[in-house]
């Protein structure tokens, strides 16, 4: 699956989410695995909620750290890719 072909990323409703100091880990039941989040792949994560295109996501997390750069919206799109990988998203 592509980031193309994914417009409203949605996280998966049955991941487990737990914050540890300045990391987050996910969960997977199903696969049992553990994928640990930097803070900014954990504030990726809280905006894909279905509602939330990788440019709503971009305009958000541009609005929210001013100076993040410009290659802001590649590593948009390489966390989102990792979630799709990692079969985080529905």
């Amino acid at each position: 699956m592509s980031i193309d072909r994914v417009k409203l990323p949605l996280a998966r409703s049955d991941i487990t989410v737990q914050v540890v100091g300045d990391e987050v880990m996910l969960y997977d039941a199903d696969s049992e695995a553990i994928h640990v989040l930097n803070h900014s792949a954990y504030a990726v994560w809280k905006l894909c909620d279905g509602e939330n295109t990788s440019e709503d996501i971009f305009e958000k997390l541009s609005a929210q750290y001013t100076g993040a750069g410009s290659d802001l919206f590649e590593d948009i799109q390489e966390i989102l890719q990792g979630f799709m990988q990692k079969m985080l998203l529905v």
